[in-house]
């Protein structure tokens, strides 16, 4: 950083970069959109490595920001619809062994599934710490959805610089044995590997913190924020059958275990009671996702 840029103000004159490997619209997305905008009209210079094509670049780019996109997992794609920069392709992946080689063959039935799995996504994490390095930020963040090489590339970088942002509950995975150690393992490398980790829920951070042994004094908290809403009409209200005083509370959100709703549902069986008034609304093309979370 620029010593003359240090009375400008924090973000100012600062290269600052971002991750995402959502290609998604959810609220994570929208919240990371928020941050790069903040920064960006802090005065702060963005690069942002994403899949090519997801929204998020539509998002920034309706809101006029200014930023640098780069191609990540990389790989041609073309120019973005509106875009405010050009998308910069990354440097290209090395190629795995052909699968029919008898290396390759070897491979696949002497190293278990987990294994491969683990160091992938190291190999991934080193690719990518040359991305880092060739952009050199004075700051990098990272919109983690759990299992994230990209920390494990910032964290070898300059764990100083980076930190990561979760907007999610720890999820349970499926699998065997090794493979839910693995992926633990993996979880914690992603936290391990930061100097910072944001949650947007103390509960949230909680769990985390227990889940992969990460100490309290690195991670924190910072509620999501949003502006009281005018209230709904009547005419809305009465078709959903909800009286005028009823007290709605909306999740905008898939229907995933990862969104925690698991929590809500089971607070509703352990004390049927306490919710006797209450009233579900959800979308019937996601019946199958509700009655899935119920078991």
């Amino acid at each position: 950083m620029n010593p003359a840029n240090r009375d400008r103000g924090v973000l100012e004159g600062l290269r600052i970069g971002f991750f995402t490997s959502v290609n998604g619209f959810g609220g994570s997305e929208v919240i990371l959109a928020d941050v790069i905008e903040g920064a960006w009209h802090a005065g702060a210079e963005i690069v942002c490595w994403t899949p090519p094509g997801v929204p998020l670049r539509q998002i920034l780019a309706g809101r006029g920001v200014q930023l640098q996109f780069r191609d990540w997992p990389p790989g041609p794609a073309p120019a973005e619809p509106g875009s405010t920069a050009p998308s910069l392709p990354s440097a290209p992946r090395q190629p795995a062994p052909p699968p029919t080689s008898a290396a390759g063959k070897l491979w696949r039935k002497a190293v278990p599934a987990s294994l491969r799995r683990l160091l992938g996504f190291w190999q991934e994490a080193r690719r990518f710490r040359r991305e880092i390095e060739a952009v050199n930020p004075d700051l990098f963040m990272i919109n983690s959805d759990g299992s994230e090489a990209s920390a494990i590339a910032g964290g070898l970088w300059n764990r100083h610089r980076t930190l990561a942002l979760y907007n999610l509950s720890v999820s349970p995975v499926e699998g065997g044995l090794l493979y839910r150690w693995a992926d633990r393992l993996m979880k914690i490398l992603t936290m391990r590997f930061c100097a910072l980790v944001i949650h947007a829920s103390d509960g949230a951070r909680r769990e985390w913190n227990r889940f992969t042994f990460f100490p309290e004094s690195r991670s924190t908290v910072i509620h999501n924020g949003v502006e009281e809403p005018a209230p709904a009409p009547a005419p809305a209200r009465s078709g959903f059958g909800v009286a005028d005083e009823d007290f709605i509370f909306c999740l905008a959100a898939r229907l995933h275990p990862i969104k925690g709703i698991a929590y809500l549902l089971d607070a509703v069986r352990l004390s049927p009671g306490d919710f006797a008034k209450s009233k579900v609304l959800r979308s019937e093309e996601h019946t199958s996702e509700l009655q899935s979370l119920r078991h």
